[in-house]
């Protein structure tokens, strides 16, 4: 038998509460009776109090009062929904292996002992769900803060294990345990197609956590890390990470307070700290004829090669390496090549969503040798290469392609930062993914006098034998 009573004491709980209650049902517990009227019911659009020994009908809103309700089912099951909590049950599934509600606010704790075998109780949010199997104390918070926009979850456990699963935030194999914390907050800008997290906190336990469902991190115990997620690109997403307090773990490097953010793609490091883990320009052979035949996000195939770098593409070889970051001068030594080798055309790809600048004086050069210029996104270029490659243009047309939006993790934090605060004031920013690039090359528009170039150091020895990327 479940029973229902008014308690006055203060603590923490609320969003579990049903999702046992029909558990409780599953094992012939016996009906819902309903006592005193700080539980109300969605009945015909209408919140209503539930009358003593009145069951809770599959699918109701249920919403606390000013005080908490404890519910009891059998003897030792139980269930405290918060002062103020808002949540609707579903039940247990079509293939009877979870009950599940979700919260809309409020906290729910739960104790759940003697479930039926195979049983596990699903607790959803607007920004995740928890799996929770037999013998398990704990609760769920969800909410939104004042402003409206930035929204918070906080999982813990007191015994046995929570799993967090969703779109922005999950612990894969691993969970929530018995003394440990997860807290996170996030503001979502669909717009701008990222999201930002301002705190992701760990208490009483390491956590493995997977951002985007992909990009793995290991969290130390008490670290609090500063996050952002791209999901433009599904296949192939990206997230951004600081660390506050504490420390964490990406691709087998150490990150503690202090040390610069870091890019991360599934379980790879795409950039990181001061080295940015870029590699030393090197070139590659291609013939005129030689199309990209991959692009996933993360790398491109050309001339049967998988490169992980940006890339220039002219004549009769590929240069590869992260030329916008630490060897920008050599590259800009290639771009001075181009006219000798016969280039007609430059398409540069300036990143996913266009935003890498290309220095303003390479653009002034190649005009005033008569090569024109056409920047787009990254995609974008890669087709327009292609293209010209089947139009026989090989030979003449060259090619930038940047992989990365961003010069560095930082700069990414400070472009999600900004995007959540620009949400939460209301003020009017850009209306694509990102903002746009500073710089938009040259079309038909006529071009300045071409001033001097500053003085280029020699290229660095290229290697003999292709390395890889």
């Amino acid at each position: 038998m479940c029973y229902l009573n008014n308690l006055k004491r203060l603590s923490v709980g609320a969003v579990l509460a049903i999702v046992v209650l029909l558990a409780a049902r599953i094992i012939n517990a016996g009906p819902l009776l309903v006592s005193g009227d700080s539980l109300l019911v969605s009945k015909g659009g209408d919140m209503v109090p539930l009358k003593p020994g009145e069951e809770i009908p599959i699918g109701a809103m249920v919403r606390t009062g000013d005080t908490e309700v404890k519910i009891t089912c059998g003897n030792s099951r139980e269930i405290i929904l918060a002062p103020h909590t808002e949540v609707v049950f579903f039940g247990l599934d079509e293939k009877k292996t979870a009950c599940s509600l979700k919260i809309n606010k409020g906290t729910v704790s739960a104790k759940t002992k003697d479930l039926p075998d195979g049983v596990s109780l699903i607790i959803e949010t607007p920004v995740g769900s928890c799996s929770v199997d037999d013998n398990a104390s704990f609760s769920v918070t969800y909410q939104k803060m004042s402003d409206m926009i930035t929204e918070k979850m906080t999982i813990s456990s007191s015994e046995g294990n929570v799993t967090l699963s969703g779109k922005y935030l999950g612990t894969g194999a691993d969970s929530v345990r018995a003394g440990g914390e997860l807290s996170f907050s996030l503001v979502d800008s669909p717009q701008r197609k990222c999201v930002y997290f301002p705190e992701i906190t760990v208490k009483g336990q390491d956590i493995n956590l997977a951002m985007g469902g992909k990009n793995m991190v290991t969290l130390s115990a008490g670290s609090v890390v500063e996050g952002a997620m791209d999901y433009g690109y599904p296949d192939a997403p990206f997230s951004a990470v600081s660390v506050k307090e504490g420390s964490l773990t990406a691709g087998g490097l150490d990150i503690s307070a202090g040390m610069a953010p870091l890019f991360i793609r599934g379980d790879s490091v795409v950039m990181g700290n001061e080295k940015q883990l870029a590699t030393d320009p090197f070139t590659h052979p291609k013939t005129p004829n030689d199309l990209i035949t991959a692009h996933d996000g993360d790398s491109l195939i050309i001339a049967d090669t998988e490169f992980n770098t940006d890339l220039i593409l002219y004549g009769d070889k590929v240069v590869a390496g992260d030329w916008l970051r630490d060897n920008a001068e050599f590259f800009v030594k290639e771009f001075h090549m181009m006219p000798t080798e016969g280039v007609k055309e430059l398409i540069v790809g300036a990143g996913p969503q266009q935003l890498i600048t290309v220095p303003e004086e390479v653009f002034t050069f190649l005009a005033a040798e008569g090569i024109t210029v056409a920047v787009m996104p990254t995609d974008q270029a890669i087709r327009s290469y292609n293209q010209a490659v089947k139009d026989g243009k090989g030979g003449t047309t060259a090619a930038v392609i940047i992989l990365e939006d961003y010069m560095n993790a930082e700069e990414y934090l400070g472009h999600a930062r900004e995007a959540a605060a620009s949400l939460i004031s209301g003020t009017p920013g850009p209306t694509g993914p990102l903002p746009p690039p500073e710089f938009v090359a040259p079309t038909s528009t006529p071009l300045p006098e071409p001033q001097p170039l500053p003085p280029i150091p020699n290229p660095p020895d290229i290697p003999d034998t292709p390395q890889s990327p």
